[in-house]
């Protein structure tokens, strides 16, 4: 019984102790913008902040459940998802318009919410993995904490909410195949962030796949029929409805090869390596040097230990996947370093791709959920 208290005792102290951790990098991170009462760091921007403010400008002005955004966010009316506002939050608040002050904003909290979401996602995958304490809180604030993450919380916050990506990642890890939660999963993050719904749909589609092979036929089924109708109210309710814009001429914010290994000047002990900027950036997906060097002691290994579970259920269509995501995220141009490799804008593929180039053409954040699950596997299998 007295080791069973301190048991409860020490983990109560981990869970503090990462929440304490948490919450100062939060706040560190953002400084005087913490406040939910100042705009300034929004207002004074010239650049995506002032846009991202702009369309909760837009939800304001525009009763009732409008997609529609006036010319406060762009040169014209546009739909209210693409001004990266997180327009669930948006709309959820709009009815307490009148009550809440002027100065107001809710980008600094929703990040901090996003954090929490992460880390009780990565503690999630930990409790599945039976994981130490140790490794239990190396994961949790590797996942928290990512640089992916913290490079787009002043700018572009939805997007800093990639712990949806976690959480689909811990779902098909339990193995066991829930329509309903995943239906909310995708609705949550249709309202958050048009990438993150399209990378979040492709996982609830390899959900599927895994749990019909695995004899959850009714699940599957009742999945098939709730989906579409999410679909429908999200397109309707956050506005996904625009024209699409063509690869074939637009401007692609692709990865590089070397994604995975570019700190872009954010690592103190490596700089930037030579690639097309500001295009690139879109694909900033740094491992960091621990994981980089833990990949490089585990690559020879397999990726399950003979005899033990493979961390995802099967593995090779989980990482084919991964990859699938990961090659899309290089976008019709490869490029290697300072090098385009090969262009295929002129190629039938891409042709055919048009439509959801449109949709996603920064599509260098499609290589987020590879970036997730390396973390995770590597994490689980050193621990």
């Amino acid at each position: 019984m007295a080791q069973q208290q301190r048991l409860r005792i020490a983990q109560k102290g981990l869970l503090l102790a990462l929440l304490a951790l948490l919450v100062a990098s939060w706040w560190w991170l953002w400084g005087a913008c913490a406040s939910p009462l100042v705009t300034s760091c929004w207002i004074g921007d010239h650049g995506d902040r002032v846009q991202h403010f702009a369309g909760w400008l837009s939800v304001l002005q525009n009763p009732g459940l409008s997609a529609e955004t006036n010319r406060l966010s762009w040169p014209m009316a546009s739909s209210l998802v693409y001004t990266d506002s997180i327009p669930l939050l948006g709309l959820l608040l709009q009815p307490l318009g009148r009550l809440l002050p002027a100065q107001f904003q809710y980008f600094s909290l929703a990040h901090l919410a996003g954090i929490l979401l992460t880390a009780w996602g990565a503690a999630t995958i930990a409790r599945v993995q039976a994981l130490s304490k140790p490794g239990t809180a190396v994961l949790v604030v590797a996942l928290a904490l990512a640089p992916i993450g913290l490079v787009r919380a002043l700018g572009h916050t939805g997007l800093a909410t990639h712990g949806l990506l976690v959480w689909a990642l811990a779902w098909l890890m339990q193995r066991r195949y829930d329509p309903w939660r995943w239906g909310g999963l995708v609705g949550l993050s249709m309202g958050i962030h048009a990438y993150l719904s399209g990378m979040v749909l492709v996982l609830w589609g390899l959900a599927q796949v895994q749990a019909w092979h695995q004899g959850q036929r009714r699940p599957c089924l009742w999945g098939l029929l709730t989906m579409p109708i999410v679909l429908m109210a999200g397109y309707r309710l956050f506005g996904y409805g625009v024209a699409a814009e063509p690869a074939s001429t637009s401007t692609l914010w692709n990865a590089n090869l070397l994604a995975l290994v570019d700190p872009q000047g954010k690592s103190g002990w490596f700089g930037a390596f030579p690639i097309p900027m500001p295009w690139q950036w879109e694909g900033f997906a740094y491992l960091g040097l621990p994981v980089l060097l833990a990949l490089l002691l585990l690559a020879p290994s397999r990726f399950a230990r003979p005899g033990e579970q493979p961390l995802f259920p099967y593995p090779r269509l989980f990482w084919a996947v991964m990859g699938a995501m990961a090659l899309y995220a290089l976008g019709p141009e490869i490029w290697l370093g300072p090098w385009k490799l090969i262009s295929l804008r002129s190629t039938p593929l891409i042709a055919l791709l048009n439509p959801i180039y449109g949709f996603f053409r920064s599509t260098g954040r499609f290589i987020w959920p590879l970036y997730d699950a390396l973390v995770i596997w590597v994490i689980c299998r050193l621990d």
